[in-house]
């Protein structure tokens, strides 16, 4: 437990977004996240089936661009712990846009299988280039797609639209995603934030 307090202390330092941070802004920023998600899958017999779950996550952006974080899921039967690198790319246009890769493990598996998952992603979202930084409210529209490669054995895409948006200090995120057809997913983050200097 202390050696994975000190890894995730390490990496992360304390998920923030970084599309919220100015890309002339060189000062370190550290965050607190919660997400809550709910994925519905509508089978061949008309049912629905839901699954819900959370995590908590820490994340630091480092000269605006470079965000590192760790998050916790909690699954109705399993925990899993996430590593992830985003990188931002800000040009001065009306479209910013980021990418990166994250690992995902379980480390508790009420069915006993190896359960491990590798995910890419790549984000388009607005740029409020002609609104005032000082401004106590910002947000932004995004649009992101997902790679995922799960358990060595399948693969599959995920598309994601979603607002985030930030007050002061707090922010709240709500996205939808389009997993295939009848499986999507509605997720809630809410984060808070910090600068260091």
């Amino acid at each position: 437990m202390i050696r994975l307090l000190f890894i995730t202390i390490l990496i992360s330092q304390i998920v923030s977004q970084g599309m919220f941070v100015d890309s002339k802004d060189s000062r370190s920023i550290y965050s607190l996240n919660s997400e809550f998600s709910s994925v519905v899958e509508v089978l061949d017999d008309g049912n629905e089936v839901e699954e819900t779950y959370y995590s908590l996550g820490l994340s630091s952006v480092l000269k605006s661009k470079n965000q590192y974080e760790v998050n916790f899921y909690k699954h109705q039967d399993s925990k899993f712990l996430e590593a992830g690198y985003t990188y931002y790319i800000k040009p001065e246009f009306y479209l910013n846009m980021n990418f990166g890769i994250s690992y995902k493990y379980a480390f508790e598996n009420d069915n006993n299988s190896r359960n491990e998952q590798y995910l890419s992603k790549l984000s388009i979202y607005g740029n409020n280039k002609n609104s005032s930084n000082k401004k106590s409210l910002k947000y932004f529209p995004f649009f992101t797609y997902e790679y995922i490669y799960k358990n060595n054995a399948y693969n599959y895409d995920i598309y994601k639209i979603g607002l985030s948006v930030l007050f002061n200090d707090i922010g709240i995120e709500p996205s939808y995603s389009f997993i295939s057809k009848g499986v999507n997913k509605i997720t809630l983050k809410i984060y808070l934030w910090e600068f260091g200097y």
